[in-house]
């Protein structure tokens, strides 16, 4: 019984580890997110999700990076499959120098410089597509992506904001590469808790975390019997 128990919390941590690759790196969301003060990307290359929230009419996110000549810029953007989110379509920006010779209009002010260019990403489409994340078990509508190679090095910033005042959540995805650290999935469990409570799914995460504690205290006082 013993050995068994041991086998099965190494299949258990087998399974937490491989689950990264399904995932993006979590982003701190702490910070004001204002043009001023906006929220650092370390690695765009790297895949980031930051699981916000537009509360206020009229509010606008940043969040801000470093890009090479050359390198590609993704960017995109998600809304939690929650009923009353199924037709909120927040815009996203792109703004930084050499982007383009014209700039794309709206009426939001999106404080763009005189050195800078703006391209902006609407969901244009009909019945969005559904994505379903394996990790946490959690779905999302499939809004917009804008990809594009930097023109030149700089600091490019992108921006999310509802042209039609409407407030609601929103998953920002920024870079493709799959990157996680032994630090990463130690964190695992907190990313997997706070997502599903993003998502609104408190009920079925709080009987699950209780039966896994009950399931470890079990193996773990199995172990020194």
């Amino acid at each position: 019984m013993k050995y068994f128990n041991i086998i099965s919390l190494m299949i258990l941590m087998i399974i937490i580890i491989t689950f990264p690759i399904l995932a993006h790196k979590p982003v701190k969301v702490n910070a004001p997110a204002s043009r001023e003060q906006p929220i650092w990307i370390e690695d765009h290359k790297i895949s980031w999700a930051a699981y916000n929230q537009l509360k206020k009419e009229n509010e606008i996110h940043y969040y801000s990076f470093k890009v090479k000549k050359n390198e590609e810029i993704y960017i995109s953007l998600t809304i939690p499959m929650l009923e009353r989110l199924k037709d909120f379509n927040p815009a996203i920006a792109l703004i930084g120098p050499g982007l383009s010779d014209e700039r794309h209009e709206t009426d939001v002010n999106l404080n763009v410089k005189k050195d800078e260019s703006l391209i902006i990403k609407r969901y244009e489409g009909g019945e969005p597509e559904v994505f379903f994340e394996p990790f946490t078990r959690t779905s999302y509508y499939r809004k917009q992506i804008l990809t594009i190679k930097a023109p030149v090095n700089g600091v490019y910033y992108t921006a999310v904001f509802n042209e039609k005042n409407k407030t609601g959540k929103y998953v920002l995805a920024i870079g493709e590469k799959e990157k996680w650290k032994v630090k990463d999935i130690v964190k695992l469990p907190k990313t997997w808790w706070d997502v599903r409570i993003f998502m609104e799914k408190e009920e079925s995460t709080y009987a699950v975390a209780v039966g896994a504690g009950l399931m470890a205290i079990y193996f773990l006082s199995s172990l020194f019997k």
